[in-house]
């Protein structure tokens, strides 16, 4: 839907913008929204909505809306033409099998990584161990930083953002330390064929070959970062193995 809104004041309409949005998308505010789907193009109605930052609580304004234009989309038919057009399938089964695919190993990596935290929670719960303040405030200036550039400085309300992140920045650096001296223990640590192992696994989903793997990290200066995160996968594939798991319903 293309419409026009413009902000109504005592002497006369306000600054007019042009917007568009897909019905249903959640964009809007559902009053709007509802609005849209009854008027008609080119029939002006008048709506309160929030008023907006820096607004007290509940406060609303008034505006006046026309839809311009409204537009259907338009899906193409799921055959086998559609799907050679996705690229080098067969037919359509093809494409679904594909589809299948990606989706079982999305939930099986997101199902591990669920399993991995909630083992590393209980390990830290029957383990407590005291943790530095300094680490916990850093951690938590990072979340609360990321959060920003996401959103915007003043769309922040920084005591609630505090308050939420938190417990999340205090676990954050708990699965840290706890990680680490494990790996310590165990002699877990990450060699260079690891590495290089990874750099091929690399290469193969992106399309690039190794050596310029290779040097994307060492230009970037992350290789580092890669060994911690393939010790981590490490240590957690120790964990995993040694620990007794058991099968909940989804």
């Amino acid at each position: 839907a293309y419409f026009e809104i413009a902000e109504l004041t005592d002497k006369s309409g306000g600054k007019q913008e042009h917007l568009s949005t897909q019905l249903g998308s959640g964009r809007l505010t559902p009053v709007l929204e509802g609005r849209l789907r009854t008027a008609k193009v080119g029939e002006a109605f008048e709506v309160d909505l929030p008023a907006g930052k820096g607004a007290k609580e509940g406060e609303t304004k008034r505006f006046r809306v026309t839809i311009t234009e409204l537009k259907a989309r338009v899906l193409p038919e799921l055959n086998d033409d559609f799907a050679r057009d996705l690229g080098s399938y067969a037919d359509l089964a093809a494409l679904r099998e594909e589809i299948r695919g990606r989706m079982l190993k999305m939930k099986e990596e997101q199902s591990k990584s669920e399993m991995e935290e909630e083992l590393v929670r209980e390990i830290i719960t029957r383990n407590p161990f005291p943790v530095p303040e300094s680490m916990v405030a850093h951690q938590l200036e990072i979340f609360i930083e990321s959060i920003q550039q996401q959103l915007g400085r003043q769309n922040v309300n920084l005591d609630a953002a505090k308050s939420e992140l938190s417990p999340r920045a205090l676990f954050t650096v708990q699965r840290l330390l706890i990680l680490d001296a494990i790996a310590k223990r165990e002699g877990l640590a990450v060699e260079d064929a690891d590495v290089e192992t990874e750099f091929k696994r690399i290469a193969k989903e992106t399309g690039k070959n190794t050596m310029w793997v290779r040097a994307q990290y060492e230009k970037e200066d992350t290789l580092d970062n890669l060994k911690y995160q393939l010790r981590e996968r490490k240590v957690l594939a120790y964990l995993l193995g040694a620990a007794t798991m058991v099968e909940k319903k989804a």
